[in-house]
């Protein structure tokens, strides 16, 4: 499903042939992860093997911030990457699964996705600004 190069620092997502750029940390984060390597402080050791003394929680935390948004960038679930509590992370694949096979059913009932997308431009054409607008905005984006 996923593969991780290192050495490229690039993660490729073989069903939709998404390659994905990573940063030395994050490309290190993820093949930990996918090595099941899952405890915090173990994590924070392997990724930063030169300065995981002075490392603090803030740098651990934005460093899973970065890559849960290069996911969603990417149109991918954010929450593949999971906190457990009281221990650290987990990369679920079963979220990937779960994301392409909505994806895919999604895909076979395009026309009224479509659909649905032109209703919506064309009311927001149609009611051009002030509450009615806002609202509408709203009833769509709850129904996506």
């Amino acid at each position: 499903m996923l593969s991780l190069s290192l050495e490229k620092r690039v993660l490729f997502l073989k069903k939709t042939e998404t390659i994905i750029t990573l940063t030395v940390l994050q490309s290190r984060l993820i093949f930990f992860l996918l090595s099941d390597v899952t405890r915090k402080s173990e994590l924070i050791e392997k990724v930063w093997p030169d300065k995981h003394i002075a490392i603090t929680d803030n740098n651990y935390h934005q460093l899973i911030y970065q890559c849960r948004a290069l996911f969603t960038n990417h149109g991918l679930p954010s929450d593949v990457i999971r906190t457990v509590h009281r221990h650290g992370l987990m990369f679920d694949l079963s979220r990937l699964e779960e994301h392409y096979s909505l994806k895919n059913s999604l895909s076979n009932n395009a026309g009224e996705v479509n659909l649905l997308k032109l209703t919506k431009n064309k009311l927001i054409f149609m009611c051009s600004g002030g509450i009615i607008l806002q609202f509408l905005v709203f009833i769509f984006s709850v129904t996506e």
